[in-house]
């Protein structure tokens, strides 16, 4: 690759991190598109959709892991929802991450597509009648089976894509576990990465793993994730909220356009 290349990979790496700190997301579904539509218009090396699903699994490894030093110590952190989610999301991840090596890659992009529309449609449902406290709920009471059941679902389908799953995993925490928003974000930054544990074991006993893209990413995700985090725990919660569902709308109509004229132009 030139150094032309690297330095749209890296820009591409920092603000996918920078996204997964600040809205405890895993970034990729930031990275994604970015990865799938930008190289091409700068004439750079364009990866196939499985390869980038193993690079932004490896990604979402590195940069959930520092988001999630950097909010160990919150008070909103959750150990229940931490230990519920997590372990149905680390054995549905791995299953994925296996399961994809043997897809075509349009069957990745269409569930990735699918995956975000789920879960706008998820962040824009109202929580009628609630007003979010700004200090940590004393008791917090959640259906654990519930919560099991959906965290490995979201698991498998994120293990395919490559995602660490919080852009879906984030809006069930909200809307059907009706979690408060901030004790969704620090958990699952946790969640994520122990998610991305079972996806990145999977991804490399499948396969498709651009070893070069993948290092120069998981370093520069070091860097953004960990000014993403600063900033996320300063930021009011409805404006984080916005921005998240605005990202994950940007992206799921970029991901939409590109599979429809796929389609017109077979």
């Amino acid at each position: 690759m030139t150094a032309a290349d690297v330095a749209v990979y890296v820009l591409i790496g920092l603000l996918g991190s920078f996204c997964s700190g600040l809205l405890g997301v895993g970034g990729a579904i930031v990275t994604y598109p970015l990865l799938y539509f930008v190289p091409p218009l700068f004439g750079a090396y364009a990866m196939s959709p499985n390869e980038i699903s193993s690079v932004t699994m490896f990604q979402v490894f590195a940069s959930s892991g520092i988001g999630m030093l950097m909010y160990r110590k919150s008070p909103w952190l959750n150990r229940r929802v931490v230990l519920c989610i997590g372990g149905g999301m680390t054995g549905g991840s791995l299953i994925g991450s296996l399961l994809s090596g043997f897809m075509p890659g349009m069957v990745i992009h269409t569930l990735y597509g699918c995956m975000a529309l789920l879960a706008v449609f998820l962040m824009l449902k109202k929580r009628r009648g609630e007003l979010e406290s700004q200090e940590p709920p004393q008791q917090l009471v959640f259906n654990r089976g519930l919560a099991v059941g959906i965290s490995a679902a979201v698991g498998l389908l994120s293990g395919i894509v490559g995602a660490g799953g919080s852009f879906l995993l984030i809006p069930i925490m909200l809307g059907i576990l009706k979690l408060p928003t901030r004790t969704a974000i620090a958990s699952s930054l946790i969640v994520v990465f122990l998610s991305s544990i079972g996806g990145v074991i999977g991804k490399a006993a499948g396969g498709h793993v651009h070893v070069g893209l993948t290092a120069l990413l998981v370093i520069v995700s070091i860097a953004g994730s960990t000014i993403g985090a600063r900033l996320g725990q300063r930021v009011n919660v409805g404006v984080l909220r916005l921005v998240l569902v605005g990202i994950i709308l940007i992206s799921a109509l970029n991901i939409w356009g590109g599979l429809i004229y796929d389609w017109i132009e077979a």
